[in-house]
């Protein structure tokens, strides 16, 4: 069984094209292994909340998010990070070749720059995913519990309380994170704005509607002239000395 892996093909840097199908092999190795254990979390987190709303017990939905925080990450990091980073020191790899002829001190401080700002959109993109991780487990978990609510209701088991507080806090959490991440997506744009460099503004004369165009024609056989004609383009004229 042959395992596709999607890589970046460089036609004119060889070590690059080499260097992105390294990484992309090690991605694909990463990310089946993250999958698996987000499969293990994410079915571990379901009965370890239905263990808390039935029987109390907190220590198993612990587990169970440490397990989920831990694989989370690992997707963040194999399906973003590392591909973001990977493609970053391929166009550093280009760069550095293209430009093998310059002094090595511009060469670095290109290359430094790049880096900064790929880390910088890398940190941003990390708060939006575990504002929204953390979120949809506070969802799952209330979920859960106003399924168990409604079933106890259904075999007239109780559940009323347990479905209003999970209803409650259903809508509390999804205020929560709508806000939070309007919040924070104003915070980084701000950020952005206040250490974006100047840009320089193009002033634009307006233009007077009761100017009109000076026409010109040509003398000898009456051919309209363009603005910086010299000559005449029909009959070859001198039309301006």
């Amino acid at each position: 069984m042959r395992i596709r892996v999607n890589y970046s093909e460089y036609p004119h840097s060889p070590k690059a094209t080499a260097h992105s199908l390294q990484q992309a092999q090690r991605g694909t190795a990463l990310g089946f292994f993250a999958n698996i254990v987000a499969l293990v979390g994410v079915v571990y987190y379901i009965t370890s909340a239905i263990g808390l709303f039935s029987e109390g017990n907190w220590l198993d939905l612990i587990k169970a998010l440490g397990v989920l925080i831990a694989a989370s990450a690992l997707i963040f990091y194999t399906y973003y990070l590392h591909t973001a980073i990977a493609d970053r020191e391929c166009l550093i790899i280009v760069m550095k070749e293209k430009f093998s002829a310059s002094p090595p001190e511009d060469v670095d401080r290109l290359a430094q720059e790049i880096r900064t700002v790929t880390n910088a959109q890398m940190l941003k993109a990390a708060k939006k995913f575990f504002l929204v991780f953390f979120g949809s487990l506070l969802i799952a978990l209330c979920a859960t519990g106003v399924v168990l609510g409604i079933y106890r209701l259904a075999h007239r088991q109780g559940g009323v309380e347990l479905l209003l507080i999970c209803l409650a806090g259903l809508g509390i959490v999804l205020f929560a994170l709508i806000y939070s991440y309007r919040h924070l997506l104003a915070r980084l744009e701000a950020k952005e704005a206040s250490t974006a460099p100047p840009q320089e503004k193009s002033v634009v004369a307006p233009i007077d509607k009761d100017i009109q165009p000076i026409v010109r024609f040509c003398k000898t056989c009456g051919t309209k002239l363009l603005a910086d004609s010299i000559f005449c383009a029909n009959c070859g004229t001198q039309v301006r000395r």
